[in-house]
C-alpha cells in the first residue's frame, strides 16, 4: 500500500491531468478519479480511524471480494490424510473477515453499484472538493444484501434487490442514498487531506 504522500502526489497529477487537458481541449470536463485512486485515498484516510488502522486494499488477493478488506482475526484448519503424510491447509476464517467496499463521487451524479458485488461495510468518498484537497469519508455499515440496504428505492416501482436481480447496475446519488438511509450513514471524517501527514 503507497503512502499518504503518495497518495497526495498522486491526487496532483490527476489534477494537473485535468487541468493540462483543458488547455488542450477547451470547455472540457474533468476526468473521472481513477478508481485505483479514490480507494487508495478513502483507505488512508479510512486507517485514521482505529477500527480501520489495518484495513488492507484487496487488489491481487484471491478469492476476497470488496476493494479493501480488515484480514481474518481466525484461520481454518484442514487435515487430509494420504499415504505417507498428513496434509495441512490453514486458510483465513472468511467469517471473521470484513469486506470493504469504496466508493466515490466528484459530482451530483449517481453512484453505481455492480449487481453481484458483496460488502460487509460501505464506504463512499466526497471528493466534489478535490480540488482543495477537501474529502469527506463516510460509512454505510450493512450488507449490500440486508433488508435495509436492499430495499432502497431507486425509482418509483424498483428496489436496489430488483434492479440486481435483473442484472442491472443500481445507480443512486449520495443524497438519495444518504436521505434513504438516514444515522445508518455516518462521516467518518472530513477535511483537508494535507492535514493527515501533520499527524
Amino acid at each position: 500500500m503507497i503512502s499518504l504522500e503518495d497518495g497526495i502526489q498522486g491526487l496532483d497529477l490527476w489534477k494537473n491531468f485535468n487541468a493540462n487537458f483543458k488547455k488542450i481541449v477547451p470547455g472540457s470536463r474533468n476526468q473521472n478519479m481513477p478508481q485505483e485512486l479514490s480507494e487508495c485515498l478513502s483507505i488512508l484516510i479510512a486507517r485514521q480511524i482505529p477500527r480501520y488502522e489495518s484495513l488492507v486494499w484487496s487488489k491481487g488477493v484471491k478469492n476476497v471480494s470488496g476493494d479493501a478488506h480488515i484480514p481474518a482475526s481466525r484461520v481454518c484448519v484442514s487435515t487430509k490424510s494420504l499415504k505417507t503424510k498428513v496434509k495441512l491447509h490453514i486458510k483465513p476464517d472468511e467469517n471473521t473477515m470484513t469486506r470493504v467496499e469504496i466508493k466515490c463521487f466528484t459530482s451530483d451524479g449517481p453512484i453505481s453499484f455492480g449487481p453481484k458485488e458483496a460488502w460487509d461495510v460501505l464506504l463512499i468518498l466526497d471528493a466534489c472538493d478535490y480540488i482543495g484537497y477537501n474529502f469527506a469519508l463516510y460509512e454505510i455499515p450493512m450488507k449490500n444484501d440486508s433488508s435495509e440496504w436492499s430495499v432502497l428505492q431507486l425509482n418509483k416501482s424498483q428496489t436496489f434487490a430488483h434492479q440486481c436481480e435483473e442484472g442491472r447496475r443500481p445507480r443512486l446519488s449520495f443524497s438519495e442514498l444518504r436521505a434513504q438511509l438516514g444515522q445508518n450513514c455516518k462521516l467518518l471524517w472530513s477535511g483537508d487531506i494535507r492535514d493527515l501527514l501533520k499527524k
